[in-house]
């Protein structure tokens, strides 16, 4: 009797995670957009609010640091639908990711994206150096027009100035 009450827990807990694997619209909390390090997007499950965080250090220089790291936050409205898409988006880019054939120097292509389901599990993909990560992928080029789409005038890494001649 005991084993077949072990058996049915079994079966329970494994059809009740699978199912929850295969939803399209697991319970992500929360999705982290960074793009070329200096614009990071933060999208709430159950928020319409985005909020985006634009940080400055200021002109590059051998000799000093920079006195000040500026930071300018803005809020950005996503209806429920938009989030999720751009979930769907960030998490397929996660789950398969494009290969860059094109590169440039790791300061040139920067995209992280990470997906909060809860405080317990995390899914992250970091890019560095692939020059326009907007065109890696009909996806990245999908989630990026989204995002400018609502913030048309923050940077999201739209040129290619730092593209090598290696191959391109």
């Amino acid at each position: 009797m005991k084993n077949i009450a072990l058996i049915c827990c079994c079966i329970i807990l494994f059809f009740g995670c699978h199912q929850n694997s295969a939803n399209p619209s697991a319970p992500w909390t929360e999705l982290t957009i960074t793009s070329e390090a200096q614009t990071e997007i933060i999208i709430y499950a159950d928020n319409d609010t985005a909020t985006v965080k634009i940080y400055d250090s200021g002109a590059f220089s051998f000799f000093a640091q920079p006195k000040k790291h500026k930071i300018d936050t803005l809020k950005v409205i996503f209806n429920p639908g938009e989030r999720l898409e751009i979930f769907r988006l960030a998490r397929d880019i996660v789950a398969t990711p494009p290969k860059s054939i094109h590169h440039c120097t790791d300061f040139v292509g920067d995209l992280d994206i990470k997906i909060y389901y809860g405080e317990e599990c995390t899914q992250t993909i970091e890019y560095s150096g692939v020059c326009n990560w907007n065109i890696l992928s009909d996806k990245t080029q999908a989630l990026h027009d989204m995002l400018k789409g609502k913030m048309k005038k923050v940077f999201l890494g739209e040129n290619d100035a730092g593209r090598s001649h290696v191959g391109n």
